[in-house]
């Protein structure tokens, strides 16, 4: 599954590890880069975070990008719903479904959860006032 981000046409679900297969996949690539997020709600400036987060790395795969997804405090889709929406991303390369909190080997991660809430939090309101407007 190395690259899998990587132009391969396939089932993007199959990008979504359990605890096993990330802790083989972080020993096997001792660069690799993640982040965290809840991936409730996705908008374009959330890609393009992601995307200046792997700017300028090496296009042959050698620092994948794993996608740790946490619990929002008020999610609007289910965990797995959230997994598959962020496997579905290119620039992700293997997403981990962290269902009990970060895990504890997880200490060098960019967090995307304040930009995540906020932008929940703008598409609600904006449902709101179109739904009163």
């Amino acid at each position: 599954m190395e690259g899998v981000g990587k132009g391969i046409a396939l089932d993007t679900r199959a990008k979504i590890v359990d605890d096993a297969r990330a802790a083989e996949l972080r020993s096997a690539h001792p660069g690799m880069r993640f982040v965290t997020g809840y991936f409730d709600v996705l908008v374009p400036s959330q890609v393009r975070t992601l995307e200046r987060l792997v700017s300028g790395e090496a296009p042959d795969g050698s620092r994948p990008l794993m996608a740790v997804v946490v619990d929002p405090p008020a999610p609007l889709l289910n965990a797995r719903a959230r997994a598959e929406l962020a496997a579905g991303l290119a620039v992700i390369d293997y997403v981990l479904l962290a269902a009990g909190g970060k895990p504890e080997w997880l200490t060098d991660a960019v967090s995307l959860e304040a930009e995540h809430e906020g932008n929940r939090q703008n598409l609600i309101a904006h449902v709101h006032r179109r739904q009163t407007g």
